[in-house]
């Protein structure tokens, strides 16, 4: 399986996050054509293209090609998921690891996962489980470019946002 990783703009490491794909291409579980955006985080791998940051209509573009889109919880990479169409799996970044100042990414992420938005994986051991579902939901998980149907979870990310 594909997959399109991005770790968004954020200045603080995500290591764990790339260690988790990384590990997840030597078990088969993604394939090594996965892209993965690492932004700030310093990492390499053998395993699968990794670069700083894409241009905006490049990430579209792989947002959109990827068998699957993985992503920390943040409400850009998200909103972008969501034009494009894919339920993403989102893997938060955590204050109390140093991954951001505080866990509201965790809370986002449990607020897209109850409303059916996102997959969530909050630990190594659902990372893998949800990888090994992901057959199931991400072929599934195409929702219409048109985000007049979502009404409801657009106007609350732009009052979280500010916009």
């Amino acid at each position: 399986m594909k997959a399109f990783v991005t770790l968004g703009l954020d200045r603080k490491p995500f290591t764990r996050l790339l260690e988790l794909v990384d590990r997840a291409v030597d078990r088969n579980l993604l394939s090594r054509d996965s892209l993965i955006q690492r932004g700030h985080t310093p990492f390499s791998t053998a395993n699968f293209r990794v670069v700083d940051f894409l241009p905006f209509t490049e990430m579209l573009q792989a947002i959109k090609k990827a068998d699957l889109v993985i992503t920390h919880a943040g409400v850009g990479s998200f909103l972008l998921c969501l034009n494009a169409g894919r339920i993403p799996l989102v893997v938060p970044r955590e204050g109390k690891r140093g991954e951001h100042v505080d866990d509201h990414q965790v809370e986002f992420a449990e607020t897209l996962t109850g409303r059916g938005k996102a997959i969530a994986a909050f630990d190594e051991k659902e990372f893998f489980n949800c990888l090994g579902q992901a057959g199931e939901w991400c072929t599934q998980s195409s929702v219409s470019d048109d985000l007049s149907l979502e009404p409801e979870l657009v106007k609350s990310l732009k009052m979280l946002i500010n916009i």
